[in-house]
Protein backbone atom coordinates (compact mmCIF):
# COMPACT_ATOMS: atom_id res chain seq x y z
CA UNK A 1 0.00 0.00 0.00
CA UNK A 2 1.40 3.54 -1.08
CA UNK A 3 2.27 6.63 1.63
CA UNK A 4 0.98 9.51 0.34
CA UNK A 5 3.04 12.41 1.24
CA UNK A 6 2.08 16.38 0.94
CA UNK A 7 4.68 18.71 1.10
CA UNK A 8 4.11 22.91 0.98
CA UNK A 9 5.43 25.89 2.25
CA UNK A 10 4.19 27.74 5.59
CA UNK A 11 1.28 30.11 4.97
CA UNK A 12 0.39 28.57 2.06
CA UNK A 13 -3.36 26.84 2.80
CA UNK A 14 -1.47 23.55 3.54
CA UNK A 15 -3.81 23.46 6.62
CA UNK A 16 -6.95 23.77 4.92
CA UNK A 17 -6.28 21.12 2.29
CA UNK A 18 -4.97 18.81 4.85
CA UNK A 19 -8.25 18.80 6.82
CA UNK A 20 -10.04 18.03 3.29
CA UNK A 21 -8.00 15.18 3.14
CA UNK A 22 -7.95 14.31 6.71
CA UNK A 23 -11.90 14.25 6.72
CA UNK A 24 -11.78 11.24 4.27
CA UNK A 25 -12.81 7.79 5.73
CA UNK A 26 -10.45 5.90 5.90
CA UNK A 27 -7.51 7.75 5.82
CA UNK A 28 -4.97 8.25 8.18
CA UNK A 29 -3.22 12.15 7.95
CA UNK A 30 -0.57 12.78 10.37
CA UNK A 31 -0.01 16.45 10.62
CA UNK A 32 3.31 18.36 9.70
CA UNK A 33 6.01 15.44 11.07
CA UNK A 34 9.78 15.58 10.55
CA UNK A 35 12.14 13.72 12.26
CA UNK A 36 14.88 16.50 12.50
CA UNK A 37 11.20 18.46 14.06
CA UNK A 38 12.71 19.32 17.68
CA UNK A 39 16.60 18.99 16.99
CA UNK A 40 16.04 22.33 14.29
CA UNK A 41 13.56 23.50 15.55
CA UNK A 42 13.86 24.05 19.85
CA UNK A 43 15.73 27.04 20.26
CA UNK A 44 17.75 27.23 23.55
CA UNK A 45 15.50 29.84 25.02
CA UNK A 46 12.73 27.77 24.42
CA UNK A 47 14.08 24.57 25.90
CA UNK A 48 12.22 24.98 29.33
CA UNK A 49 8.92 24.96 27.78
CA UNK A 50 9.17 22.58 25.16
CA UNK A 51 10.62 19.85 27.23
CA UNK A 52 8.15 19.22 29.43
CA UNK A 53 5.70 17.03 26.83
CA UNK A 54 5.70 13.42 28.32
CA UNK A 55 6.26 10.45 26.19
CA UNK A 56 7.38 11.67 23.16
CA UNK A 57 10.87 9.37 22.36
CA UNK A 58 11.51 11.72 19.08
CA UNK A 59 11.73 15.15 21.82
CA UNK A 60 13.79 13.01 23.82
CA UNK A 61 16.82 11.87 21.14
CA UNK A 62 16.62 15.67 20.54
CA UNK A 63 17.90 16.40 23.66
CA UNK A 64 21.44 17.80 24.24
CA UNK A 65 21.82 15.39 26.86
CA UNK A 66 21.20 12.59 24.63
CA UNK A 67 23.42 13.87 22.17
CA UNK A 68 20.69 15.25 19.27
CA UNK A 69 21.66 12.66 17.21
CA UNK A 70 20.15 12.63 14.08
CA UNK A 71 20.64 9.08 12.68
CA UNK A 72 19.08 8.18 15.92
CA UNK A 73 15.87 10.45 14.88
CA UNK A 74 15.75 8.96 11.79
CA UNK A 75 15.55 5.50 13.33
CA UNK A 76 12.91 6.45 15.29
CA UNK A 77 11.15 8.24 12.44
CA UNK A 78 11.39 4.97 10.35
CA UNK A 79 10.87 2.43 12.44
CA UNK A 80 7.17 4.51 13.83
CA UNK A 81 6.47 5.04 9.76
CA UNK A 82 6.62 1.53 9.71
CA UNK A 83 4.66 0.02 12.55
CA UNK A 84 2.24 2.92 11.39
CA UNK A 85 2.18 1.66 7.53
CA UNK A 86 1.85 -1.95 8.85
CA UNK A 87 -1.40 -1.64 11.02
CA UNK A 88 -2.86 0.78 7.92
CA UNK A 89 -2.89 -1.87 5.93
CA UNK A 90 -4.35 -4.43 8.31
CA UNK A 91 -6.54 -1.55 9.01
CA UNK A 92 -7.21 -0.98 5.47
CA UNK A 93 -6.73 2.56 5.50
CA UNK A 94 -4.95 5.27 3.53
CA UNK A 95 -1.68 6.48 5.48
CA UNK A 96 -0.84 10.90 4.27
CA UNK A 97 1.73 12.54 6.16
CA UNK A 98 1.52 16.30 6.07
CA UNK A 99 5.62 16.57 5.65
CA UNK A 100 6.91 19.73 7.20
CA UNK A 101 8.95 20.58 4.93
CA UNK A 102 10.04 24.34 6.10
CA UNK A 103 12.38 22.56 8.50
CA UNK A 104 13.93 21.23 5.24
CA UNK A 105 14.11 24.04 3.14
CA UNK A 106 14.40 27.55 5.52
CA UNK A 107 15.61 26.86 8.37
CA UNK A 108 19.43 25.31 7.42
CA UNK A 109 21.92 27.24 6.12
CA UNK A 110 21.50 25.33 2.88
CA UNK A 111 18.98 22.90 1.38
CA UNK A 112 18.74 19.60 0.31
CA UNK A 113 17.67 18.04 -3.46
CA UNK A 114 14.54 16.17 -1.75
CA UNK A 115 12.74 16.94 1.11
CA UNK A 116 14.08 14.61 3.95
CA UNK A 117 10.93 12.53 4.57
CA UNK A 118 11.17 11.75 0.51
CA UNK A 119 14.59 10.49 0.65
CA UNK A 120 13.91 8.21 3.62
CA UNK A 121 10.70 6.68 2.56
CA UNK A 122 11.30 6.31 -0.51
CA UNK A 123 14.19 3.80 -0.18
CA UNK A 124 11.24 1.37 0.91
CA UNK A 125 7.54 2.50 -0.05
CA UNK A 126 6.17 3.50 -3.05
CA UNK A 127 4.89 6.97 -2.44
CA UNK A 128 2.64 9.38 -4.06
CA UNK A 129 3.36 13.10 -3.42
CA UNK A 130 2.02 16.34 -4.66
CA UNK A 131 2.82 19.63 -3.72
CA UNK A 132 0.60 22.89 -2.84
CA UNK A 133 1.64 26.45 -3.82
CA UNK A 134 0.29 29.76 -2.81
CA UNK A 135 1.54 32.95 -4.40
CA UNK A 136 4.70 34.30 -2.66
CA UNK A 137 3.80 37.81 -1.96
CA UNK A 138 0.92 36.66 0.03
CA UNK A 139 2.20 33.55 1.95
CA UNK A 140 5.14 36.14 2.72
CA UNK A 141 2.53 39.12 3.80
CA UNK A 142 1.01 36.21 6.07
CA UNK A 143 4.23 34.96 7.81
CA UNK A 144 5.35 38.74 8.45
CA UNK A 145 1.94 39.31 10.08
CA UNK A 146 2.17 36.51 12.31
CA UNK A 147 5.90 36.92 12.62
CA UNK A 148 7.26 33.92 11.18
CA UNK A 149 9.50 35.67 9.12
CA UNK A 150 12.12 35.72 11.57
CA UNK A 151 11.73 32.07 12.18
CA UNK A 152 14.56 31.14 9.01
CA UNK A 153 18.18 31.49 8.04
CA UNK A 154 19.00 35.00 6.10
CA UNK A 155 15.21 36.44 6.84
CA UNK A 156 14.59 38.62 3.96
CA UNK A 157 11.87 38.17 0.93
CA UNK A 158 14.52 37.95 -2.13
CA UNK A 159 15.95 34.45 0.53
CA UNK A 160 12.77 33.79 0.65
CA UNK A 161 11.94 33.52 -2.88
CA UNK A 162 15.11 31.58 -3.26
CA UNK A 163 14.14 29.20 -0.67
CA UNK A 164 10.31 28.51 -2.39
CA UNK A 165 12.31 27.93 -5.62
CA UNK A 166 14.56 25.27 -4.04
CA UNK A 167 11.49 23.82 -2.50
CA UNK A 168 9.87 23.65 -6.02
CA UNK A 169 13.19 22.27 -7.70
CA UNK A 170 13.30 19.74 -4.79
CA UNK A 171 9.59 18.55 -5.50
CA UNK A 172 9.97 18.99 -9.24
CA UNK A 173 7.97 16.18 -11.26
CA UNK A 174 5.25 16.07 -8.07
CA UNK A 175 1.53 17.27 -9.30
CA UNK A 176 1.43 20.79 -8.24
CA UNK A 177 -1.89 22.59 -6.38
CA UNK A 178 -2.55 25.81 -6.87
CA UNK A 179 -4.34 27.30 -3.63
CA UNK A 180 -6.18 30.05 -5.04
CA UNK A 181 -7.57 27.76 -7.48
CA UNK A 182 -8.44 25.25 -4.62
CA UNK A 183 -10.47 28.32 -2.64
CA UNK A 184 -12.26 29.23 -6.34
CA UNK A 185 -13.19 25.84 -7.12
CA UNK A 186 -12.97 23.42 -3.68
CA UNK A 187 -14.93 20.08 -5.35
CA UNK A 188 -12.66 20.33 -8.72
CA UNK A 189 -9.67 20.74 -7.20
CA UNK A 190 -10.59 17.99 -4.15
CA UNK A 191 -11.39 15.75 -6.79
CA UNK A 192 -7.50 16.27 -9.03
CA UNK A 193 -5.74 16.03 -5.58
CA UNK A 194 -7.79 12.55 -4.72
CA UNK A 195 -6.52 11.48 -8.36
CA UNK A 196 -3.05 12.58 -8.23
CA UNK A 197 -3.23 10.55 -4.16
CA UNK A 198 -5.18 7.91 -5.31
CA UNK A 199 -7.57 8.24 -2.64
CA UNK A 200 -11.38 7.52 -2.97
CA UNK A 201 -12.87 10.86 -3.65
CA UNK A 202 -15.66 12.20 -1.30
CA UNK A 203 -16.72 15.95 -1.97
CA UNK A 204 -18.56 15.64 1.60
CA UNK A 205 -15.20 16.00 3.53
CA UNK A 206 -15.39 19.84 2.42
CA UNK A 207 -18.18 20.15 4.92
CA UNK A 208 -16.93 18.51 7.48
CA UNK A 209 -13.03 20.58 7.93
CA UNK A 210 -14.29 21.82 11.31
CA UNK A 211 -14.35 19.05 12.54
CA UNK A 212 -10.70 18.35 12.52
CA UNK A 213 -8.51 18.87 14.94
CA UNK A 214 -4.61 19.85 13.38
CA UNK A 215 -1.52 21.71 13.90
CA UNK A 216 -0.80 24.66 11.48
CA UNK A 217 -3.93 25.97 12.22
CA UNK A 218 -2.68 29.32 11.97
CA UNK A 219 -4.75 30.98 9.21
CA UNK A 220 -8.07 31.22 8.29
CA UNK A 221 -10.41 31.04 11.08
CA UNK A 222 -13.56 30.47 8.91
CA UNK A 223 -14.39 26.70 7.90
CA UNK A 224 -16.14 28.41 4.31
CA UNK A 225 -13.92 27.98 2.01
CA UNK A 226 -13.70 30.87 -0.32
CA UNK A 227 -10.77 33.01 -2.16
CA UNK A 228 -9.07 35.83 0.35
CA UNK A 229 -8.35 39.39 -0.40
CA UNK A 230 -4.72 40.09 -0.48
CA UNK A 231 -3.40 41.95 2.47
CA UNK A 232 -2.81 45.45 2.39
CA UNK A 233 1.58 45.72 1.10
CA UNK A 234 3.23 47.89 3.42
CA UNK A 235 5.91 50.28 1.84
CA UNK A 236 8.79 48.06 2.52
CA UNK A 237 7.67 44.77 0.89
CA UNK A 238 6.29 46.84 -2.04
CA UNK A 239 10.11 47.85 -2.37
CA UNK A 240 11.36 44.27 -1.99
CA UNK A 241 9.38 43.30 -5.04
CA UNK A 242 11.30 45.36 -7.15
CA UNK A 243 14.56 44.31 -5.92
CA UNK A 244 13.95 40.67 -5.50
CA UNK A 245 14.85 38.64 -9.31
CA UNK A 246 14.30 35.33 -6.84
CA UNK A 247 10.58 36.78 -6.69
CA UNK A 248 10.27 37.23 -10.19
CA UNK A 249 11.74 34.02 -11.23
CA UNK A 250 9.10 32.41 -8.88
CA UNK A 251 6.57 33.62 -10.55
CA UNK A 252 7.24 32.79 -13.55
CA UNK A 253 8.36 29.16 -12.72
CA UNK A 254 4.97 28.97 -10.90
CA UNK A 255 2.88 30.74 -13.59
CA UNK A 256 1.99 33.81 -11.12
CA UNK A 257 1.57 37.10 -12.10
CA UNK A 258 4.09 39.65 -9.89
CA UNK A 259 2.41 42.44 -9.92
CA UNK A 260 1.03 43.55 -6.75
CA UNK A 261 -2.17 44.95 -8.26
CA UNK A 262 -2.90 41.68 -9.50
CA UNK A 263 -6.23 40.08 -8.90
CA UNK A 264 -7.27 36.68 -7.68
CA UNK A 265 -6.34 34.20 -8.14
CA UNK A 266 -3.11 36.18 -9.55
CA UNK A 267 -2.59 33.63 -12.00
CA UNK A 268 -1.30 34.15 -15.48
CA UNK A 269 -3.13 32.21 -18.82
CA UNK A 270 -2.53 28.46 -18.77
CA UNK A 271 -2.92 27.61 -15.29
CA UNK A 272 -5.69 25.08 -14.87
CA UNK A 273 -7.85 24.62 -11.48
CA UNK A 274 -6.01 21.29 -10.11
CA UNK A 275 -3.16 19.17 -10.62
CA UNK A 276 -0.22 20.07 -12.59
CA UNK A 277 2.45 17.88 -13.30
CA UNK A 278 5.56 19.43 -13.01
CA UNK A 279 8.41 19.94 -16.09
CA UNK A 280 11.54 20.74 -16.63
CA UNK A 281 11.30 24.60 -18.22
Amino acid sequence: MSIRVLHHWACSGGTLISKCIAAHQDTLLLSEIHPYSYIRLMLPENQAEHYCHYGNILQQLSLPQNGADPLLCLAYFNGSIAGIHGECIKLNKNLVLRSHSHIDFFVGAITPELPVISSQLRRSYELLELISVRHPLDSWLSLKAAGWDKHFRFSCFNEYCKRCLAMIEACDGMPLIYYEHFCLNPTESLHEICEALNLPYDPASLNKIGEISMTGSSGRASNKISPRERREIPKDIETALQHSPAYITLCERLNYDHRSTSSHPYTLGGCTNGAQERTED
